[in-house]
């Protein structure tokens, strides 16, 4: 019985020998296997992953520009272009109120009586949640140029240590036979780097924006404080006079050379009076809100009263504001951004499903030692396909999902297409609002040159004449009072025209992106 067995084993050694044999044949023919002449070269023109070659030195260049960028814009952020910011304070006043930054007790210090614009809106800018918000979301962003490297730099890396592993199971196919498995190469890594590029730079352009509007609130809400001093200042003045006006009139009275009502009129001139000083105390409080809201300082901060400082500027010409408005304004470039980083997430798309180096026509997955035995067996097919298939396109792989008009492409050109719907829509409506804003500024500026150099000294003269007349009994109370309530709108109204040229002129800087020179800067 154990003879038998020996001589079993042995037979079943001796057939297996050939096989044995035929195996190893095959296999260091499979090692040696070179392409042809043909695809070598275009492999060495356009090489997929050989990471000792040109292939390692491109993807390491373009890995080295990624982090390039995200080094300058992160520098960017510590250390703004003036070029590029709607407001940059001085150094030195940003270390001055850096403890304000976070310490509501030192903002509400730097906010006392006697506070300067400058110092308002630097805390506007250091403050301000939105724009806090908004500096996130771009080193978020920034987060990007990694994400963009990683993936690649982690298939090559694992690439690199199973290159000389063979484990002896599964297909033995060559190295180049699997180069669609190499896929994404250097240029698409460039790709995904200038797709992070236009995402930061939307982002960096929504910050600067969100500076822009913080800064723009607080400069609003300090010339209504302004002009609110103004309007209290006038009102209290009034009051004065129509005090002493009653005292003229009482001992008019008193010598019967005027009726009793002229008495009682002065008396409702001064209710009157005194509740318009208690709508201008609301208005400040309204003011002092709008400053806590950009601020975000709590309603128990006191907001004291601000410095006046009337600044000269010369209305630019419409042209050249609505062309600098369609050129640096900071949502139509974060607008144009959105669209150039569509644009190059289409491109490499459209990248990644165009044809190759080759037709395919002699790249296959096939392994031709799988005929031998069982799974031989069956139609015989020819190892080299024969002809394409139009509808997919020349060369392209015969699947639904991919070719140049796939579904996905046809809606992200759709997208594309809406968004600079979107933006043609945006700089028609910049376009009104500078025209707008100009025309409030150059409004504001005619009133104030009326009220200032004419209406306001008219008023007075005509108010000092008609006290000189009744008290010499020439003017009739009507005509006095008359007179009291022109010198008094024409205050207000001087008052009001300057605040609101200069709230003009804020409303102006935000429509157009950028800040106005003074007059004697320009």
């Amino acid at each position: 019985m154990n003879t038998r067995i020996a001589w079993a084993a042995a037979a079943v050694l001796l057939s297996a020998a050939p096989a044995l044999a035929g195996y190893s044949e095959l296999s260091k023919e499979i090692e040696g296997y070179q392409p042809p002449a043909l695809y070598r070269s275009q492999v060495a023109r356009y090489p997929f992953a050989d990471n000792t070659g040109a292939v390692a030195d491109d993807f390491e260049a373009q890995v080295a520009m990624l982090r390039e960028s995200s080094a300058r814009w992160e520098k960017s952020l510590s250390a703004p272009a003036v070029e590029e910011s709607f407001l940059l304070p001085e150094p030195a006043q940003l270390a001055r109120l850096k403890d304000a930054a976070s310490d509501n007790a030192a903002a509400e210090k730097t906010l006392s009586d006697g506070f300067a614009l400058a110092d308002l809106e630097t805390l506007a800018l250091l403050r301000n949640p939105g724009v806090a918000s908004k500096e996130r979301d771009v080193r978020a962003a920034i987060e990007g140029y990694s994400q963009a490297e990683n993936l690649d730099t982690i298939l090559r890396r694992y690439s690199a240590f199973t290159a000389s592993l063979m484990t002896g199971i599964g297909p033995m196919d060559s190295p180049e036979a699997m180069a669609r498995s190499r896929f994404p190469f250097p240029g698409v890594l460039a790709l995904k780097g200038e797709v992070v590029t236009m995402e930061t730079t939307a982002a960096r352009e929504n910050l600067e924006a969100a500076r822009r509007k913080a800064v723009t609130s607080v400069d609003k809400a300090y010339r209504e404080l302004i002009y609110v001093g103004e309007a209290r200042k006038n009102t209290e003045s009034m009051l004065d006079l129509l005090d002493n006006l009653k005292g003229a009139a009482t001992a008019r009275y008193s010598a019967g050379e005027t009726s009793f009502q002229d008495v009682l009129k002065i008396g409702i001139e001064r209710e009157k009076m005194k509740e318009e000083l208690r709508t201008i105390g609301e208005m400040g409080r309204n003011a002092e809100a709008m400053i806590r809201e950009t601020l975000a300082l709590p309603p128990s901060i006191r907001i004291g009263a601000p410095v006046s400082d009337n600044v000269e500027v010369a209305v630019p010409e419409l042209g050249d504001l609505q062309s600098m408005a369609l050129a640096g304004r900071q949502e139509l470039r974060s607008m144009r951004a959105m669209v150039g980083k569509m644009e190059k997430m289409l491109l490499m798309q459209e990248t990644m499903v165009h044809p190759g180096f080759s037709l395919n026509l002699s790249q296959y997955d096939r392994d031709e030692v799988s005929r031998i035995g069982a799974g031989g067996m069956g139609e015989e097919k020819g190892s080299f396909p024969t002809t394409t298939v139009a509808s997919v396109g020349e060369g392209l792989p015969k699947a639904p999902m991919f070719g140049t008009q796939v579904a996905y492409l046809r809606e992200l050109r759709q997208r594309i297409e809406g968004l600079r719907a979107d933006l043609r829509m945006e700089e028609a409506a910049t376009l009104l609002g500078v025209r707008n804003a100009w025309f409030a500024l150059d409004k504001a500026g005619r009133e104030e040159a009326l009220y200032g150099d004419r209406v306001v000294t008219l008023s007075r003269s005509a108010l000092e004449a008609s006290n000189q007349g009744y008290s010499a009994g020439k003017v009739m109370f009507a005509d006095v009072i008359e007179s009291y309530r022109g010198w008094l709108e024409a205050n207000l109204a001087f008052a009001r025209s300057r605040a609101d040229r200069s709230i003009a002129l804020a409303d102006l800087e935000d429509r157009v992106g950028k800040r106005i020179a003074p007059a004697d800067k320009r």
